[in-house]
């Protein structure tokens, strides 16, 4: 009996059309075919089974956003670095917009490889080489109106906590607007817990770093 088994022992790459080729192969044996018979069979479906080419857009076709700007000479060549990945990323059509985040770096030397601090959006496509090139490393913006901001980070700085261990259960996980009221801890780390009444929470916008495709 064929099986997929069968196939991939034959050096076949299993895929959506081995359904109608194991069928096929398999009506090929019970009619008394050879195996070099039934692997022309075989054959004819793998052909038609592969996806035509799409070329590459050129260099610097698909605009992007960057989103950080340089303060040095070494700041200067890191961004510089960033933006030669990225505009070799966005050469590829399934990709439909991309953008730099201000955490970037490059990852590596390979042409179209993601950036760390990279974003891209693709369309009718999966690129798991995108996800992710930092993986688990985010980054969050809070804006906080009228606030002294050596006292805001004096106060971030004693109540953070980093790193395994070292800290009471739930001592480092505070609610924003808990946080933005000079910074008491919250009793739990549910981001249900209520809010003062009194006091509006400030506006906040948080991105994550390493891309992600749609």
């Amino acid at each position: 009996m064929i099986t997929g088994k069968t196939l991939i022992a034959w050096g076949y790459r299993p895929g959506a059309w081995f359904t109608e080729a194991i069928a096929a192969a398999e009506k090929a044996r019970l009619a008394g075919s050879d195996e070099m018979a039934i692997r022309a069979v075989v054959d004819r479906l793998a052909s038609q089974s592969v996806p035509p080419a799409v070329a590459l857009r050129k260099a610097g076709e698909l605009p992007y956003r960057l989103n950080l700007r340089a303060d040095d000479d070494d700041e200067a060549a890191n961004i510089a670095a960033v933006e030669r990945q990225m505009r070799e990323l966005l050469r590829l059509p399934t990709i439909v917009a991309g953008s730099i985040m201000p955490d970037a770096c490059p990852s590596g030397s390979a042409p179209g490889t993601i950036p760390v601090g990279g974003v891209a959006a693709a369309k009718d496509a999966i690129h798991p080489g995108m996800h992710s090139a930092d993986i688990c490393c985010s980054m969050a913006v809070t804006i906080f109106a009228d606030v002294e901001p050596t006292a805001l980070l004096d106060a971030g700085m004693k109540r953070s906590h980093f790193g395994g261990g070292g800290g009471r259960e739930g001592a480092n996980c505070t609610h924003l607007s808990r946080f933005w009221r000079n910074l008491t801890p919250t009793r739990s780390c549910s981001p249900w817990y209520p809010p003062p009444s009194s006091t509006s929470p400030p506006r906040a916008m948080a991105t994550t770093s390493s891309t992600s495709a749609a």
